[in-house]
């Protein structure tokens, strides 16, 4: 049987984070008429810039480490797919779990997103985070 070659793991993690933070939204923005960007100092800041509750923030470290799991346990059996269609449900099952884990967590997929995106440009945001998993993971 041939073997087909499939994207390292890190690039794996790096398409489902990809879904993630495109969700749904994508097509419509794919849609949307182009408009000019305004300038950088006129760059209107995230809308979820307003300090995160902790309770929203201990719901994205849940959240985080399930998707982590979802993810090694997808790249393990993507390892062993034999073809790019076992390659693609692999993907979407993940992809799936990926979105149950989020609302299992108490967030929606969106709220979810403006985090990272907070996360992303916000080093105390970050920290915080950092520090709910690294509890999590200890316990």
């Amino acid at each position: 049987m041939n073997s087909v070659t499939f994207p390292s793991r890190t690039s794996f993690v790096l398409v489902l984070a990809g879904i993630l933070v495109a969700g749904s939204g994508s097509i419509a923005v794919a849609q949307a008429p182009k408009e000019e960007a305004p300038p950088p100092s006129a760059t209107p800041v995230p809308p979820a810039a307003a300090p995160l509750e902790d309770k929203k923030l201990d719901q994205y470290a849940d959240a985080y480490l399930d998707i982590e799991q979802i993810q090694v346990e997808a790249s393990a059996q993507l390892d062993k797919a034999d073809n790019e269609a076992a390659a693609v449900a692999i993907k979407e099952k993940a992809e799936g779990a990926i979105i149950q884990a989020i609302e299992r967590s108490g967030l929606k997929l969106d709220e979810f997103n403006q985090i990272t995106e907070v996360a992303e440009l916000d080093n105390d945001v970050r920290r915080k985070i950092a520090d709910r998993v690294e509890k999590r993971r200890t316990i």
